[in-house]
């Protein structure tokens, strides 16, 4: 198991920390970019060249959700709901949650024909080893269920004793598509 708290950070974005402690402004992102963890929803999460598709996709709404859940069951035969939608490019990142005992988060892509504003349903797919991480994560927490019920019990008192912050529920519906998520930690397979 790794426990981290700033994993992936760049050179780049820890020089860019530095200058805001400094207080230098980062060129690369506007003032309104950053929101506290406590109120974050994931509203306003976009993805680069995702204004048509995202449109096109929530005019169709209940076919990117049927396409998508549709999907999952037949390849990974898991049962789904849909938390969130996100044009990017080419289509709709979709975010979901898995139902049953084997619980997690992860995504789908979903295909859309912006000329003929179409969503192309046979066309979905995921991130390679994506789901299959996600899946992973949740077979561990189910098979070590005991250890992790007790991490919840601690952590859920831990924060009136000490002052940590979590994320919120719905930024995680709607935005956190990888493995097993709580608001203070995230178990993720790497496959």
């Amino acid at each position: 198991m790794l426990m981290s708290g700033c994993l992936g950070v760049t050179d780049k974005q820890q020089s860019v920390s530095k200058k805001k402690e400094a207080g230098q402004s980062n060129p690369d992102r506007s003032e309104g970019m950053y929101e506290s963890v406590l109120t974050y929803t994931g509203d306003g999460y976009d993805l680069p060249g995702g204004e048509k598709t995202e449109k096109i996709a929530k005019e169709h709404k209940a076919e990117v959700v049927k396409a998508t859940k549709d999907y999952i069951k037949k390849t990974y035969k898991t049962d789904i709901e849909v938390h969130n939608m996100v044009g990017n490019k080419d289509g709709v990142t979709v975010f979901f949650e898995s139902k049953g005992n084997l619980h997690f988060y992860s995504t789908a892509i979903v295909p859309i024909n912006v000329k003929e504003e179409k969503v192309i349903s046979s066309g979905v797919w995921t991130l390679e080893g994506e789901v299959e991480g996600a899946i992973c994560a949740a077979l561990y927490t189910l098979v070590k269920e005991e250890e992790f019920n007790e991490l919840d019990q601690l952590l859920q008192t831990f924060p009136s004793q000490y002052p940590i912050a979590g994320r919120t529920m719905h930024s995680i519906e709607n935005v956190r598509g990888k493995g097993h998520i709580t608001p203070y930690y995230f178990i993720q397979a790497l496959i």
